[in-house]
């Protein structure tokens, strides 16, 4: 069986005969040979020049305080509604996002990675291409608003607010449209709804506020026969429920372990698709060989045991946090080693 026919029967319970692992290498020549997946990044249209130091083309000035991750927004472009009328939004339609190589930063390092079109012509073979929409919108809400202000805006300015996430959400509507068009099978956003402790809002307001706009983005992937896959760190428990109701295929936690394992297939085992790594905050930071094996167990055991329905993944930037190589491998290993087809259901 191809990698690919593999994972699109893992994500829609359709028995795959191995749990589909993602893992990305710092190898020029293929940085996905180990893996069943390929994610494809875009680019900023190449006559886009920022006017500043640090400024991205949505008009975000950013530091990274020369740090391993990406930094923060330090200067967001809209601090007022007056300067939404005269924002110009990106267009998402641009073919040399595809086209064009994409600059990459770690800290103070950058480089340039291969276009989306040569990433997919060259690296996916039978693999599993996914689009990504990197960050999504409650994050790019943040960026443009700032943090404290979106959530004071989303409470206190509702109209404005909403007309600010339908412009964004129209954005990321155009990449679904243009991930199609370059043959991808999924599409990845990244959004963080939680924090240590729960939401960042009321579970109320995010139904009101972000899920009609998620379930719009997701059916328009749908709609062109692609999966929709989400990231969010946090304890974002309250809304899985809202998530399988409106049919996103795939939840991807890098912290299964704060949200629960048993808890998480035993509501949600069979419901929806989990793509998890080894909680990146405990087991895979500080555990040993033995520890991180049996937690890739028992993830498998619980989340994987409905005719598919768990994909192991890799943490894509372990140097960022810190982690061992040595448990990355370890990791990789027990998700090979226990991630066989058939599974006895639990």
């Amino acid at each position: 069986m191809e990698r690919l026919e593999n994972a699109v029967r893992a994500i829609e319970f359709r028995s795959p005969e191995w749990v589909p692992v993602y893992r990305l290498l710092l190898n020029p020549e293929n940085p996905w040979i180990e893996s069943d997946f390929i994610e494809v990044l875009y680019t900023h249209p190449r006559d886009w020049k920022p006017s500043r130091k640090g400024e991205d083309e949505w008009g975000c000035v950013w530091d990274n305080l020369g740090g391993k991750t990406m930094g923060n927004v330090v200067i967001p472009p809209i601090t007022s509604w007056e300067k939404l009328e005269d924002y110009e939004f990106p267009d998402p339609y641009r073919e040399e996002r595809f086209t064009d190589p994409i600059p990459y930063n770690i800290g103070d390092f950058t480089f340039e990675i291969p276009c989306a079109e040569h990433q997919i012509s060259t690296w996916a073979e039978d693999r599993y291409v996914l689009g990504s929409l990197e960050i999504t919108l409650f994050q790019r809400l943040q960026f443009l608003r700032g943090a404290d202000t979106i959530l004071k805006d989303i409470y206190l300015e509702r109209k404005m607010a909403e007309e600010l996430a339908d412009r964004v959400t129209d954005f990321y509507l155009g990449l679904i449209d243009m991930w199609s068009s370059r043959g991808a099978h999924g599409v990845i956003a990244y959004d963080d709804f939680g924090t240590q402790q729960g939401l960042w809002m009321r579970p109320q307001i995010w139904r009101e506020f972000f899920k009609p706009r998620y379930e719009k983005m997701i059916k328009a992937a749908h709609s062109r026969g692609m999966h929709f896959f989400l990231h969010s760190c946090g304890h974002i428990y309250d809304i899985i429920g809202d998530l399988v109701e409106i049919e996103l295929d795939v939840l991807q936690l890098d912290q299964p372990e704060l949200l629960g394992v048993d808890r998480l297939g035993r509501d949600f085992g069979g419901k929806i698709c989990f793509f998890c790594v080894v909680d990146i905050q405990k087991t895979l930071q500080t555990g040993t060989r033995e520890e991180i094996e049996e937690a890739a167990k028992h993830m498998i055991k619980v989340l994987g045991s409905f005719d598919g329905g768990f994909m192991g993944r890799a943490y894509p930037q372990p140097e960022a946090i810190d982690l061992k190589p040595e448990n990355v491998d370890a990791m990789i290993r027990a998700f090979r080693k226990y991630g066989k087809y058939p599974r006895r259901r639990v």
